[in-house]
């Protein structure tokens, strides 16, 4: 009897960790949206404008519950899929509009929302301008002297703000008329809700075939300081296709 006894309290246990747990994870959340990039510069003969379009994923997963405010705990993950947006400046260059993982928040920051729910309920079209003095989320842009050759690459602009230091890390860099000449400027950065694919080959269209062979070739030959300066100026893709 007694072993009888034990066997439906085992049960009951194991029922009630396999309810906790299926009521745990029925608060899992998950967000997506996709946004197009619109970059547009001012030259002496006209505007220049490329874009590309990303998927954003967040994923919330409850792993606790927090007893005092009956709420439960999440772990965050956070993730965008795309490519840089190419600007094709004609005999001046090329200029990359780079994507990182910090990508994810073009959206929020261009429309002003900050809850998940309210970017994933934006309508299809919805647009809105990323203003970069202001919020300090634009992404970093860069060229290259000579696009054959990795090594050439220049950072032409940054407007980053980092949590340090109580969030007063700034990065600011704008050198669009030193690289690309006078009168050249970054006019607008246009984010816009979209359900069109995900971009995946404008770059590659810009950059030789021997492109990454090259890169990798000066790449073994670096330190590791060296490499972690660079490594930010690649960002050319992010993620996995789409």
């Amino acid at each position: 009897m007694k072993k009888v006894v034990l066997v439906i309290i085992g049960v009951c246990v194991l029922v009630g960790l396999a309810y906790a747990a299926f009521e745990l994870s029925s608060k899992d959340k998950h967000y997506s949206w996709r946004y197009k990039m619109t970059v547009e510069v001012e030259t002496p003969e006209g505007i220049k404008s490329g874009n590309a379009v990303r998927q954003v994923n967040v994923d919330w997963k409850a792993i606790g519950w927090d007893q005092i405010n009956n709420q439960p705990h999440y772990s965050t993950k956070r993730n965008v899929s795309g490519e840089a947006v190419v600007v094709d400046l004609g005999d001046r260059g090329t200029l990359f509009a780079l994507i990182d993982s910090r990508a994810y928040y073009a959206a929020p920051r261009a429309f002003g929302i900050f809850k998940f729910e309210d970017v994933q309920a934006l309508p299809i079209g919805s647009t809105a301008e990323l203003e970069c003095d202001g919020n300090f989320e634009c992404p970093k842009m860069v060229m290259f002297k000579d696009i054959n050759d990795p090594k050439s690459v220049e950072l032409v602009y940054v407007n980053r703000r980092y949590a340090g230091n109580n969030g007063q890390d700034v990065e600011h860099e704008n050198r669009f008329e030193e690289l690309f000449g006078q009168g050249v400027k970054l006019k607008k950065i246009n984010v816009e809700i979209t359900d069109e694919r995900v971009t995946r080959d404008i770059v590659d269209k810009y950059l030789p075939q021997s492109f990454w062979d090259q890169f990798n070739l000066w790449w073994e030959q670096l330190d590791v300081r060296t490499k972690s300066k660079k490594a930010n100026l690649f960002y050319f893709k992010h993620g996995a296709e789409k």
